[in-house]
């Protein structure tokens, strides 16, 4: 017993060593290769995609709207903005905002690792190589380490919180979870919608799912009134600020339109559809609210579908292939190689590797789900727990890829269905060997008698 306590500790200390080395170096890596070598000087009110400006607005101005350009508040989801705004408010150094988010994120992606390894408990036990291999795979896939490293893309909040909410659902029924992991659980699903737009299916997904492996009321109760704080708080917020209720972006249009237009086919795959907002922006200046600029690009995308509804099907086409089996980056600058350099050949490298995990992962689930229904009448399905993950990992999929189906996808948004894909297929083999070892102890019964 003593042993078994000491080797635990010993196990936490590791992994703990291990967190804060990764940090440091995904840290100053990502601040090198955006700061330095890139030749720019980043500052926290520089940052990208519009979330610098919006920074800027919270911390000077004191109101949530972009700096820049007050006409825009509700383009970016508040998340981001606002914690940013909270570590400017402490101290405005960009490596700083780097190591405070990196330390409180990754230590979320540890503990997804940690929850994995102690409850496939089989796989420990009997196959720890399988897992200690496949926990390297992914604390060094190089898109993760840079995507995670990122302060100002979405993903690198997605992947980390997904990684922890999904794993949670996958050992429900192998571990003891307290009312407190659940509220936390509960607001980090809620924290998806708040953090992207496009987690707007993903987000009730994740709390049906909570309810159907838990089978308690209380939980799928606590998840329905943190997602729905979330979507009340940010219609009320809009409301205020624009006389407009609703749980919607006013970037969706723009994104909608990126994807759905004349112009997407000669650009997109594998280039920028960012190029696209020299002539938007132009448009832009002749109106006065954030969601006419909105509507307009959606009625555009929603006319040219109209007009070219087999176009619309090759551009999904394209999405698809992008999303599941493409494994070179997206996009492509203009007249860049999508593999290029060392990193770009590690990072293709690992990719593929997924791509050849993630198709076989897809049938695997469809699989046991077709399976477990025909033999529903030899015992209840909704107690197979097989049948009960498949659903959870291909409704995932579903949910979380939907929306980019429908606009663009881009390797970034790929990102996050590793860490659930991997944990998945670790789940099936923990789930193997117990079912080998029960038959195994079953016929060694039965030879002694």
């Amino acid at each position: 017993m003593h042993f078994k306590k000491n080797k635990k500790t010993a196990i936490k200390i590791v992994f703990f060593i291990l967190f804060v080395v990764y940090v440091i170096i995904q840290s100053v890596s990502s601040y090198h290769y955006r700061n330095v070598s890139s030749g720019k000087q980043e500052t926290i009110y520089s940052l990208g995609y519009g979330f610098g400006p919006l920074v800027k607005g919270i911390v000077e101005n004191h109101k949530y709207n972009n700096f820049n350009d007050p006409r825009f508040s509700s383009h970016r989801m508040p998340f981001i903005p606002t914690f940013l705004a909270l570590i400017a408010s402490i101290k405005g150094n960009v490596l700083f905002a780097y190591i405070i988010k990196n330390l409180l994120f990754t230590a979320l992606l540890f503990l997804a690792i940690f929850r994995a390894y102690l409850c496939f408990d089989n796989l420990r036990r009997h196959k720890l190589w399988i897992l200690i291999s496949s926990f390297l795979f992914l604390l060094s896939f190089p898109q993760i380490v840079y995507h995670c490293a990122l302060i100002d893309t979405e993903e690198g909040y997605l992947i980390q919180m997904i990684a922890l909410v999904f794993i949670y659902l996958l050992i429900w029924d192998k571990s003891e979870i307290n009312l407190f992991v659940v509220c936390v659980l509960a607001f980090l699903t809620a924290l998806l919608f708040l953090t992207k737009s496009s987690m707007i299916i993903l987000t009730p997904v994740f709390c049906l799912f909570y309810f159907i492996k838990s089978r308690k009321i209380r939980v799928f109760a606590i998840f329905l009134l943190y997602t729905s704080v979330g979507f009340l708080g940010w219609g009320l917020f809009n409301y205020s600020h624009s006389k407009v209720f609703t749980i919607s972006s006013s970037f969706n249009g723009i994104n909608f339109y990126k994807g759905n237009n004349t112009l997407t086919s000669s650009i997109y795959p594998p280039g920028n559809l960012d190029v696209l907002y020299k002539q938007m922006n132009e448009i832009h200046e002749s109106m006065e609210n954030e969601w006419d600029i909105d509507k307009h690009w959606m009625k555009k995308s929603i006319d040219y579908i109209k007009l070219y509804p087999l176009e619309k099907l090759k551009r999904i086409r394209d999405r698809i292939i992008i999303c599941y089996i493409e494994p070179r980056n997206t996009p492509a600058h203009k007249g860049e190689k999508r593999i290029t350099g060392l990193f770009g050949w590690q990072s293709f490298l690992y990719m593929l590797i997924y791509r050849i995990l993630l198709i076989p992962s897809l049938v695997l689930a469809v699989l046991t789900i077709l399976k477990a229904k025909k033999k529903k009448g030899k015992g209840s399905i909704s107690n197979n727990p097989g049948f009960i993950n498949s659903i959870i990992y291909l409704g995932f999929i579903v949910s979380y890829t939907l929306p980019y189906l429908m606009s663009f996808v881009y390797e970034r948004h790929v990102v996050p269905m590793i860490f659930p894909t991997v944990f998945y297929l670790l789940r099936v083999l923990d789930d193997k060997i117990y079912e080998s070892l029960k038959k195994r102890n079953f016929n060694c019964r039965q030879d002694q008698k």
